[in-house]
Protein backbone atom coordinates (compact mmCIF):
# COMPACT_ATOMS: atom_id res chain seq x y z
CA UNK A 1 0.00 0.00 0.00
CA UNK A 2 1.60 3.25 -1.17
CA UNK A 3 4.91 1.38 -1.46
CA UNK A 4 4.73 -0.11 2.04
CA UNK A 5 4.57 -3.89 2.32
CA UNK A 6 2.26 -5.49 4.91
CA UNK A 7 2.52 -9.09 6.02
CA UNK A 8 -0.61 -10.02 7.97
CA UNK A 9 -0.31 -13.21 9.97
CA UNK A 10 -3.03 -15.73 10.65
CA UNK A 11 -3.50 -16.64 14.29
CA UNK A 12 -5.96 -19.33 15.29
CA UNK A 13 -6.10 -19.13 19.09
CA UNK A 14 -9.27 -17.05 19.10
CA UNK A 15 -10.56 -18.57 22.33
CA UNK A 16 -7.41 -17.67 24.27
CA UNK A 17 -7.24 -14.13 22.83
CA UNK A 18 -10.91 -13.52 23.65
CA UNK A 19 -10.25 -14.53 27.26
CA UNK A 20 -7.22 -12.23 27.35
CA UNK A 21 -9.24 -9.25 26.10
CA UNK A 22 -11.89 -9.86 28.76
CA UNK A 23 -9.14 -10.18 31.38
CA UNK A 24 -7.80 -6.80 30.24
CA UNK A 25 -11.25 -5.29 30.83
CA UNK A 26 -11.21 -6.70 34.40
CA UNK A 27 -7.71 -5.30 34.97
CA UNK A 28 -8.65 -1.83 33.69
CA UNK A 29 -11.85 -1.84 35.76
CA UNK A 30 -9.78 -2.59 38.85
CA UNK A 31 -7.31 0.18 38.02
CA UNK A 32 -10.09 2.72 37.35
CA UNK A 33 -11.92 1.88 40.55
CA UNK A 34 -8.73 2.04 42.62
CA UNK A 35 -7.63 5.41 41.25
CA UNK A 36 -10.98 6.99 40.35
CA UNK A 37 -9.90 7.14 36.73
CA UNK A 38 -11.17 6.23 33.31
CA UNK A 39 -9.43 4.05 30.78
CA UNK A 40 -10.18 1.54 28.13
CA UNK A 41 -9.21 -1.51 26.16
CA UNK A 42 -8.42 -1.22 22.46
CA UNK A 43 -8.29 -4.13 20.02
CA UNK A 44 -7.20 -3.86 16.39
CA UNK A 45 -7.47 -6.90 14.14
CA UNK A 46 -7.96 -8.04 10.58
CA UNK A 47 -9.62 -11.29 11.69
CA UNK A 48 -13.43 -11.32 11.27
CA UNK A 49 -13.66 -14.19 13.78
CA UNK A 50 -13.47 -11.57 16.54
CA UNK A 51 -16.28 -9.24 15.36
CA UNK A 52 -18.56 -11.73 13.59
CA UNK A 53 -21.44 -13.58 15.22
CA UNK A 54 -20.79 -17.21 16.00
CA UNK A 55 -22.26 -20.00 13.90
CA UNK A 56 -22.65 -22.04 17.08
CA UNK A 57 -23.63 -20.81 20.53
CA UNK A 58 -22.23 -23.82 22.40
CA UNK A 59 -18.46 -23.28 22.11
CA UNK A 60 -16.13 -23.56 25.11
CA UNK A 61 -15.35 -19.83 24.97
CA UNK A 62 -18.89 -18.52 24.41
CA UNK A 63 -18.70 -16.41 27.58
CA UNK A 64 -15.74 -14.47 26.15
CA UNK A 65 -17.39 -13.67 22.82
CA UNK A 66 -16.44 -10.23 21.44
CA UNK A 67 -18.90 -10.18 18.55
CA UNK A 68 -20.30 -6.88 17.36
CA UNK A 69 -23.31 -5.64 19.35
CA UNK A 70 -22.81 -8.06 22.26
CA UNK A 71 -23.01 -6.77 25.83
CA UNK A 72 -19.91 -7.67 27.85
CA UNK A 73 -20.64 -8.04 31.57
CA UNK A 74 -21.03 -10.46 34.44
CA UNK A 75 -19.05 -13.53 35.41
CA UNK A 76 -17.31 -15.12 32.43
CA UNK A 77 -15.97 -18.66 32.56
CA UNK A 78 -14.99 -21.45 30.20
CA UNK A 79 -17.75 -23.91 29.40
CA UNK A 80 -17.61 -27.37 30.90
CA UNK A 81 -15.18 -29.59 29.01
CA UNK A 82 -12.75 -26.89 27.82
CA UNK A 83 -9.33 -28.45 27.33
CA UNK A 84 -6.57 -27.91 29.86
CA UNK A 85 -4.25 -26.86 27.02
CA UNK A 86 -6.66 -24.01 26.29
CA UNK A 87 -7.38 -22.91 29.85
CA UNK A 88 -3.85 -23.30 31.29
CA UNK A 89 -3.04 -20.05 33.09
CA UNK A 90 -6.56 -18.82 32.32
CA UNK A 91 -8.65 -20.99 34.64
CA UNK A 92 -10.00 -18.20 36.85
CA UNK A 93 -13.49 -16.96 35.94
CA UNK A 94 -13.52 -13.25 35.14
CA UNK A 95 -15.95 -10.88 36.84
CA UNK A 96 -16.74 -7.81 34.75
CA UNK A 97 -18.61 -5.29 36.89
CA UNK A 98 -19.45 -2.81 34.14
CA UNK A 99 -21.86 -3.12 31.26
CA UNK A 100 -20.10 -2.73 27.89
CA UNK A 101 -21.95 -2.76 24.56
CA UNK A 102 -19.39 -3.87 21.98
CA UNK A 103 -19.30 -1.98 18.71
CA UNK A 104 -16.60 -2.78 16.17
CA UNK A 105 -15.65 -0.01 13.74
CA UNK A 106 -13.75 0.01 10.48
CA UNK A 107 -10.19 1.27 10.76
CA UNK A 108 -8.63 0.66 7.32
CA UNK A 109 -8.75 -1.54 4.27
CA UNK A 110 -5.37 -2.14 2.69
CA UNK A 111 -6.89 -3.83 -0.34
CA UNK A 112 -5.67 -7.39 -0.02
CA UNK A 113 -7.00 -10.69 1.29
CA UNK A 114 -7.60 -10.23 5.04
CA UNK A 115 -6.77 -6.55 4.61
CA UNK A 116 -9.84 -5.16 6.36
CA UNK A 117 -8.80 -3.84 9.76
CA UNK A 118 -11.39 -3.14 12.43
CA UNK A 119 -11.08 -1.92 16.00
CA UNK A 120 -13.03 -2.31 19.19
CA UNK A 121 -12.65 0.31 21.90
CA UNK A 122 -14.13 -0.59 25.27
CA UNK A 123 -14.24 2.53 27.47
CA UNK A 124 -13.97 1.74 31.17
CA UNK A 125 -14.73 4.13 34.03
CA UNK A 126 -14.79 3.95 37.78
CA UNK A 127 -18.00 3.89 39.77
CA UNK A 128 -17.50 7.61 40.57
CA UNK A 129 -16.53 8.64 37.04
CA UNK A 130 -18.91 8.70 34.06
CA UNK A 131 -18.02 6.68 30.99
CA UNK A 132 -15.98 8.58 28.40
CA UNK A 133 -17.06 8.89 24.78
CA UNK A 134 -15.08 6.81 22.31
CA UNK A 135 -12.06 9.03 21.44
CA UNK A 136 -11.49 7.19 18.16
CA UNK A 137 -15.02 7.74 16.87
CA UNK A 138 -15.09 9.56 13.57
CA UNK A 139 -18.15 10.91 11.89
CA UNK A 140 -19.07 9.46 8.54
Amino acid sequence: MDGERFQLRNQSAHDIRRYDVCKDVVRIESFCQRFGATGGVLILTNDPAYWSSRRRADTFDTAFDLADLRILNGTLAWAEGAGTWTTKGRETPLVITGHYPLQWRDYADIGCVSGRLRYLYIPVGSVDTPMVENPLRTSK
